[in-house]
């Protein structure tokens, strides 16, 4: 948690939103694994979530688009090589990663 929440571009938090959890029953996995079927149940994982948002109406209106899935890592291999190639917000489609 505190490797993400220390990852900036310039000096804003990368981030908007972290959830960790321990298990594969958080309000957040629930949602992405086991209703919505976005990511496959695997531990540890991270799923990477984006939403584009448009902001020019600010503040009479937002216009918020539907998540989608940006990035998915399955294991520890996988995970730390991700960290240590600078923590990506995408990789390269030879680098993807596949369900073990």
């Amino acid at each position: 948690m505190k490797y993400a929440e220390g990852l900036k571009e310039g000096s804003e938090p990368v981030f908007d939103q972290l959830n960790l959890g321990g298990s594969g029953l958080n309000e957040r996995i629930i949602s992405l694994v086991w209703r919505q079927d976005i990511v496959p149940p695997a531990l540890p994982q991270v799923i990477l979530m984006e939403t584009e948002v448009n902001a020019d109406l600010y503040p009479e209106y937002i216009e918020v688009a539907q998540e989608s899935t940006a990035l998915t890592l399955f294991g520890r291999d996988e995970i730390i090589d991700w960290v240590d190639s600078g923590t990506p917000r995408r990789l390269k489609p030879a680098v993807a990663s596949a369900v073990p």
